[in-house]
């Protein structure tokens, strides 16, 4: 499909690769730079997916001819947290097609992002190919096979004692990213079973050209030639760049040292231990609750409503009030739990309604029998603790790009019922691209949920961090005007600021355009 930016492309593949399809995407250089948030998530997830990139002369914008630029980038993983990406080199179109079903092959085997680092003589190049798949090529049936222990489908369809699935590269308890870390690094050279190269007129060599790509085709007549002349020169073309056959290469000159593969990750940071909720205002917040929702009620039983005017009246209304929120005979106000909510203490700060908001939605998914084939996605912010809570089959997204991800999930299986979890920084400030395009593509039973921040408190100091949206040093989507934040003490302006609430007339606005559209096609027009 058509993604409106690499940004996006990237977290499709994310979404989709998660449900254990083979997914891909390509582009080139500056492209790929723009991928390298979604792979690095990807690659602490363990989602395996395969991305092209036809390299592309930098830095900036370049031009557009042949470079092998990118090499660093790709063989060291190019996003933040010291990741790796297995990395195939092609250099004839026949390669071209026959490395994509090693690619696949490997994503796969060790749930991870394999690049395809041509460059645009490889990508442009016109010469024959053979559509038939290697020998060594693995059946879809065998890449659902190693999907099966991972991949997002709704955790019903697993039989009826599975437990619901996350995937997710945050690992905020102590030690347990220094460990993920640790588990990772074996991956990454346990991939080096896999290593590939090729070496030619390499026995009687006394010069061994190392070049990979189409610099290895250049490579290879130069040296067709200089061995014509009876010069002793031999070529080495690793076909994978990482990991790179160093022994292989070694073994091809001994004595001469060359230096290896080696990294660290860095350890995880702690949190506060999760603590009861108390409402914010004790007893004075329980009152001013109990008479917002007590008006029904009152009406119901207090036909004698209204009291004289004056702060006598006042106190028994409120007396009233209180006292109709007392059960009937026979009734219960006490909320009982659903299975898809899970029973824990809650970590959020106090007077924080994301626990309300959680509440409710699993109602309607357990109201509505769906739970089963639900699949969350949600992102960074406050967002990424919902797994915790949801008893559902929940995806981790990169900031801001949760309905690009949810499309991807949503287009390889459209049986499920999928939705993202979103505050109104991730939906309409970094997100909202990725919010309008899913709006005007129109995709079908993705459902998105905006939390609207209210005041939220820095849980490294007695004082407010964020309130209604505004962050240490911008204000989110969905600030109010005049409310204030730590950054800005004399609240928003609309002025400067501009106003909140942009988002929803906005996508109101693509749905009746997407209704006049077909209206229009339903009339030939």
């Amino acid at each position: 499909m058509q993604a409106e930016s690499e940004v996006s492309a990237i977290n499709m593949v994310l979404g989709a690769a998660a449900c254990g399809i083979p997914a891909l995407t390509s582009s080139s250089s500056c492209g790929i730079s723009l991928m390298q948030e979604g792979i690095s998530y990807m690659a602490g997830s363990q989602i395996p997916g395969v991305i092209v990139n036809m390299q592309r002369g930098g830095p900036g914008l370049g031009d557009i001819g042949p470079s092998q630029g990118d090499y660093f980038q790709a063989v060291k993983g190019g996003g933040h947290g010291d990741h790796r990406n297995l990395v195939i080199a092609p250099s004839t179109a026949q390669e071209c097609y026959d490395f994509m079903f090693r690619a696949f092959a490997l994503a796969f085997k060790y749930a991870n992002p394999v690049m395809v680092l041509g460059d645009a003589i490889v990508g442009q190049i016109k010469e024959p190919v053979r559509r038939v798949p290697p020998k060594d090529a693995v059946p879809a049936e065998d890449l659902a096979a190693l999907a099966a222990p991972w991949r997002m489908e709704g955790f019903g369809r697993r039989g009826p004692n599975a437990a619901p699935r996350l995937l997710k590269s945050v690992y905020l308890a102590e030690g347990a990213l220094a460990e993920r870390n640790r588990m990772l690094m074996r991956k990454y050279e346990s991939m080096k079973a896999d290593c590939a190269f090729e070496c030619v007129d390499t026995d009687d060599a006394e010069l061994i050209v190392v070049a990979f790509g189409s610099i290895a085709r250049i490579a290879r007549s130069a040296i067709r030639q200089l061995r014509a002349e009876g010069h002793k020169v031999g070529l080495f073309r690793p076909i994978t760049l990482f990991p790179f056959p160093e022994e292989a290469l070694r073994a091809l000159a001994p004595g001469t040292a060359f230096s290896g593969y080696g990294a660290e990750h860095g350890a995880d940071g702690g949190r506060r231990s999760p603590v009861p909720f108390r409402p914010a205002g004790g007893i004075a917040r329980i009152r001013a609750v109990a008479r917002r929702y007590a008006g029904a009620v009152h009406r119901r039983r207090c036909p004698a409503r209204p009291h004289a005017a004056g702060p006598q009246g006042e106190l028994i209304m409120q007396a009233q009030e209180l006292d109709a929120l007392r059960p009937a005979e026979g009734e219960s106000l006490v909320f009982d739990t659903n299975p898809v909510l899970n029973e824990r203490p809650t970590h959020y700060c106090p007077g924080c309604h994301h626990g309300i908001a959680h509440r409710l939605v699993t109602e309607v998914l357990h109201e509505l029998g769906v739970a089963e084939r639900t699949i969350l996605v949600a992102s960074v912010g406050c967002a990424t603790f919902t797994y915790d809570y949801f008893n559902v089959d929940g995806l981790e997204a990169p900031h801001g790009r949760a309905c690009a991800v949810a499309t991807g999930v949503r287009r390889a299986r459209p049986d499920s019922v999928v939705f993202t979890y979103q505050g109104d920084g991730d939906m309409a400030a970094i997100g909202m691209a990725e919010s309008l395009h899913a709006a005007n593509r129109g995709e079908k039973d993705h459902r998105r949920l905006h939390q609207q921040h209210g005041v939220r408190h820095d849980r490294r100091s007695d004082g407010p961090h964020h309130a209604g949206g505004a962050k240490d040093h911008h204000f989110a989507a969905g600030a109010l005007g005049q409310q204030r934040g730590r950054a800005y003490p004399h609240g928003r302006n609309y002025g400067p600021a501009g106003r909140c609430g942009i988002l929803r007339p906005l996508l109101a606005g693509f749905g009746q355009a997407r209704a006049r559209v077909q209206k229009g096609v339903a009339q030939g027009l």
